[in-house]
């Protein structure tokens, strides 16, 4: 798959499963059964690595200088 790899203290969000929808950051990856825990602001969510995806926020746009 063609997926950025996921670290501890990431933004993601899960797409499949019983938390499909939630959103949080990544506490502990367990590498052994390929899954993740994520901190939601509901508690703690799990999911599979491969259902995870990685938030990847804008960064703001400066606006040029004016010149006068």
């Amino acid at each position: 798959m063609n997926q950025a790899i996921i670290d501890v203290g990431d933004p993601v969000r899960i797409t499949a499963g019983t938390y499909k929808g939630a959103e949080g950051v990544v506490e502990d990856l367990m590498d052994e059964c390929s899954a993740v825990r994520v901190h939601t602001k509901e508690g703690a969510a799990y999911s599979f690595l491969e259902h995870a995806v990685r938030i990847i926020k804008p960064k703001p746009v400066k606006a040029p200088l004016r010149r006068k």
